[in-house]
């Protein structure tokens, strides 16, 4: 009662002070006290320990609701007006056209719990989510708008699948945490029922039960490596005979066994704390239990026991020798993984380069496992960076490669331990942010470990589109040819306009040899400029030298624009990764494409030490709709690693993977827009 007592006098003390300022709003002050005072009672005997959020308000999450949003009680009643079944894509759903907020409690796999204190009438609503196993940012604690998607009777629960949702707070400080019952007796009067007198309307809130213990032994519903779920789990108090219904549903075949383990190893001896969610299965009201952390054991917290993969200077010798970084796979016990632009370095298992040079276009240093680990509970990471900072390294995780939560770590120059609980990842990726950073070790906890060597990518989306290139007809005469190329468009729906253009003008290598033009005005070395002169007069720019017919006089001549040109006609390693086309694909010689030296800034080059850029580019083009069979570029900054097509009108479109797993990413073909 001392909480009730000193809300009380607050109250008071605020009907006073209206009081004080306007004799005549007393009744109305009066009213107020009254009406707040009666909610609050209501509140502390149905021993709902967090109504008290209702009063407190602060800067980044309000109570109040959005203009046009409803409670998340208009929803579950929309689903109880339903048709009970198992959530199949029929006439008794409903399509969704509210917008809602929660916040989400409990993710498992692919469902997730939300609730929130109804503004209106005090009650705690509550909803389950179905499909979430690729909401990367659905976390435990994140407040969520949900709007769309089907509202469905599952079986008497209320639901709702596949909505769009933002997270406008990352993180709710008030109002998520468990209801709490002291007893099993407790939980069997109290958590089925509330204003409504209609205990579906309680399905999914989140609960904790106090010291009970298990009725007998589990010995049926073992979960196997494609089942999760423990039926028929009978709980029973610590000082009665009172008995309750729960079912473990962890989504994780390994730790619902973990669960089924410990309680059966306390069978009459030890009692527990036990959260989870309201559920109804097979007709009957149950507590699910769907992580093994929510178990309490005589108040100490539960942590499964871990399988725990190792990398370090044992496990990961060496990565390759240059300094500025390496680009490879290892595989490590059972699993695979990939570092880009990662060098060895004294002390540390290695070493991550962030940039080449201050302001470069390449993307952040990073490592990474492309072999499906199911499933990782924590990762642990020594490391350090050369500096002090608010940012050190991000560390991503999730379920799928395409959809990772990320952990931002500051920057700190001697090493520090950092340790991220992940809610069963299947995948983790290490970037630099803005630093080098020297990894001694990462340790990754698993729960019982399982390994999968498919990894699932997707054509990447974009909302660019290229057109065909602009190519030079006629003989070519050294000095004089020349071709004006878009470097600017305006696109419409299906067509474009040009805005500014490129003149190129083509020059005979031996001609600028002779001093008849000079280096200056006749050589190319950006990837934009090399890229469009070899499309649109299918000749090497004059400082480019097939490698092994590089005359003695061209050192000389070009110097420090000297390039090196590679010839090659291969169908294995990169050329997998696009659509090449084989123009004549009858005369047995696969097509030809040559890879033009590009220095990437704050590198040296030589045709000895060619650094790691190119442009790629294929004589035949590629083999999609709306492509012609003009040559077709592509630009890599990291070997080969990752690609970028050229669209031809002075920009390269969206990176996706090459020979490594960089991005989450595939080749898509561009929409190709017509001359307007």
């Amino acid at each position: 009662m001392v909480k009730l007592f000193i809300t009380m006098l607050d109250i008071r003390k605020l009907g006073e002070v209206l009081f004080m300022k306007r004799k005549k709003q007393v009744f109305r002050a009066s009213l107020t006290f009254i009406a707040l005072s009666f909610l609050l009672i209501g509140s502390l005997l149905n021993n709902k320990e967090d109504y008290f959020y209702r009063l407190k308000g602060e800067t980044t999450y309000s109570c109040a609701l959005p203009a046009g949003y409803v409670e998340i009680n208009t929803i579950a009643s929309t689903a109880l007006t339903l048709t009970s079944h198992g959530g199949g894509n029929d006439y008794h759903n409903k399509v969704n056209t509210d917008t809602f907020r929660g916040t989400v409690t409990r993710k498992a796999g692919n469902t997730a719990y939300i609730q929130r204190r109804n503004q209106s009438n005090g009650e705690l609503d509550s909803l389950y989510l179905w499909g979430v196993g690729t909401y990367s940012d659905l976390v435990t604690g994140a407040v969520i708008d949900i709007s769309g998607g089907m509202i469905v009777n599952y079986y008497g629960n209320p639901e709702i699948k596949g909505f769009t949702y933002t997270v406008p707070f990352a993180t709710n400080p008030y109002g998520y945490g468990p209801l709490v019952y002291n007893s099993v007796s407790d939980f069997n009067i109290n958590a089925f029922t509330n204003i409504y007198d209609n205990s579906a309307l309680n399905y999914s809130r989140l609960v904790k039960v106090k010291n009970v213990t298990l009725n007998a032994l589990i010995t049926e519903g073992d979960a196997t490596s494609d089942s999760w779920t423990i039926r028929s789990v009978t709980l029973k108090d610590k000082d009665s005979l009172n008995t309750m219904n729960a079912m473990i549903n962890t989504q994780n075949a390994a730790e619902t066994n973990q669960i089924k383990a410990l309680l059966n190893s306390q069978y009459e001896t030890g009692y527990f704390d036990i959260t989870g969610v309201l559920f109804r299965e097979q007709n009957i009201d149950h507590l699910r239990i769907v992580a093994l952390s929510d178990l309490s054991y005589e108040g100490t917290i539960i942590e499964p026991t871990y399988t725990e993969l190792l990398i370090d200077q044992t496990t990961l010798p060496s990565v390759g020798g240059y300094a500025t970084g390496n680009y490879g796979v290892r595989t490590i016990g059972e699993a695979k993984y990939e570092y880009y632009r990662v060098a060895n370095t004294a002390d540390y298992t290695f070493k991550m380069i962030d940039e080449f040079a201050v302001g470069d276009s390449t993307i952040s240093a990073a490592f990474y496992n492309t072999t499906k680990i199911d499933s990782i509970a924590k990762i642990e990471i020594n490391f350090k960076n050369d500096i002090n900072a608010s940012e050190g390294l991000r560390v991503k995780y999730g379920q799928t490669f395409a959809a990772l939560s990320e952990t931002l770590l500051p920057a700190k120059d001697t090493n520090n331990t950092y340790t991220i609980k992940t809610t069963n990842a299947y995948y983790f990726k290490l970037e630099t942010v803005s630093n080098d950073a020297y990894i001694n070790y990462i340790k990754l906890y698993c729960v019982a470990p399982t390994y999968d060597h498919t990894l699932s990518l997707s054509p990447f989306a974009t909302s660019k589109s290229r057109i065909n290139p602009i190519t030079y007809s006629g003989s070519l005469v050294s000095g004089y040819s020349s071709v004006n190329v878009p470097l600017e468009i305006v696109e419409h729906a299906t067509t474009y306009s040009v805005v500014t253009t490129k003149t190129y003008t083509y020059y005979n290598a031996q001609d600028v040899i002779d001093g008849i033009y000079t280096v200056a005005e006749s050589a190319l070395t950006d990837p934009v400029d090399v890229a469009n002169y070899y499309i649109a007069f299918k000749e090497f720019p004059v400082n480019y030298f097939l490698k092994g017919s590089i005359p003695s006089e061209a050192y000389t001549t070009f110097g420090d624009y000297l390039r090196q040109v590679s010839e090659y006609n291969r169908t294995d390693g990169y050329a997998q990764a696009v659509p090449y086309r084989d123009a004549d694909p009858y005369d047995g010689v696969n097509p030809y494409y040559y890879e033009f030296d590009i220095a990437l800034p704050g590198l040296p080059y030589s045709t000895s030490n060619r650094g790691v850029g190119r442009v790629v580019i294929w004589q035949d083009g590629f083999d999609c709709t709306g492509y012609d069979y003009s040559p077709v570029a592509v630009y890599t900054d990291d070997h080969y690693a990752t690609f970028q097509e050229f669209l031809n009108y002075g920009t390269y479109g969206e990176r996706f993977n090459a020979e490594k797993s960089r991005t989450a990413y595939i080749y898509n073909a561009y929409n190709t827009l017509s001359p307007a």
